[in-house]
């Protein structure tokens, strides 16, 4: 889990070079949602509030040779017949916000009085808190993801559950499971919709990167920055030199590099590629604070 926390920072610090997160103005850029998008590991669970994107990702399977989505085979159903989608209700949101704050101290303009559901609410920074209970609690919040840089969260309907390390979330009683029977014709339908996943999935544009991406998602060597934030998020009783030695012996990891080089062209290239205005045009958006999306 340590490990996997560096390389989320040392992507952070990588992603933080570009002029397309210094100057993001829809509130915090979410990098572990970023990052996620891109083929990190995190502790993240992925929810949508869209039933065609659900189908999606449950009909069509990811072609690892290709590096594409493609839809379901005869053959493929032959051996799984049946696919599950999960469901939780907003509802569940509300209790733990109702169970976990003083109703006293609400601030208006982020915890409307009529307790409207978590989803409907620009909420995610109150729950970014490493202790808060409706982000790492035994029933956790689904929170929106929002508009971020480089992906396509909103084409999504992105939401997330932040999860622990071994836990099972098919075994949650507050979540409704629906078994569909699969068929080629509604893998197609889905695959054509979407084509092929290009209308749900990142910009390109940090393709230009893209070897910097596959050293940090192995890398055993980390800056002194990242490891800082590292202990902060996750230290538990270990102190920094118990850290650095455990991570040494253990993982080989040494601590005081980056693991990357990035020359200011590469920088320069990626900063022309993928405008924040062009974004707002294609999206219809005012800047403000965290945007999220809702059905």
């Amino acid at each position: 889990m340590f490990l996997n926390q560096l390389r989320i920072n040392e992507f952070d610090s990588l992603i933080n070079n570009f002029t397309q997160v210094k100057e993001w103005y829809f509130g915090d850029v979410f990098t572990y949602a970023i990052a996620q998008h891109y083929g990190f590991y995190t502790d993240i669970i992925d929810f949508t509030n869209d039933l065609d994107v659900a189908l999606f990702f449950a009909c069509c399977k990811y072609d690892k040779e290709k590096k594409k989505y493609v839809p379901l085979t005869e053959e493929d159903i032959k051996s799984n017949k049946y696919g599950l989608l999960f469901q939780r209700s907003d509802f569940d949101n509300t209790q733990c916000f109702l169970q976990n704050y003083d109703k006293r101290k609400f601030n208006p303009r982020i915890f409307p009085m009529d307790y409207q559901p978590f989803t409907k609410s620009d909420l995610f920074r109150r729950f970014t808190s490493i202790n808060d209970p409706c982000f790492t609690g035994t029933d956790p919040a689904i929170l929106p993801i929002g508009y971020q840089p480089f992906t396509r969260c909103n084409k999504q309907g992105g939401y997330f559950i932040h999860t622990k390390y071994g836990e099972d979330i098919q075994s949650k009683s507050n979540f409704k499971i629906f078994r569909f029977k699969h068929s080629t014709k509604l893998s197609n339908e889905l695959y054509n919709k979407y084509k092929g996943g290009e209308k749900l999935f990142n910009y390109d544009v940090l393709d230009e990167i893209s070897d910097l991406l596959e050293i940090i998602k192995t890398a055993k060597k980390f800056s002194n920055e990242s490891f800082e934030n590292t202990y902060m998020q996750l230290h538990g009783n270990l102190t920094k030199e118990e850290w650095r030695r455990t991570l040494k012996e253990n993982e080989q990891v040494t601590i005081g590099e980056t693991p990357y080089n990035l020359p200011k062209e590469r920088i320069d290239a990626i900063n022309k590629k993928w405008s924040i205005q062009k974004f707002i045009e294609n999206e219809g958006l005012l800047p403000w604070i965290r945007k999220q999306f809702y059905k």
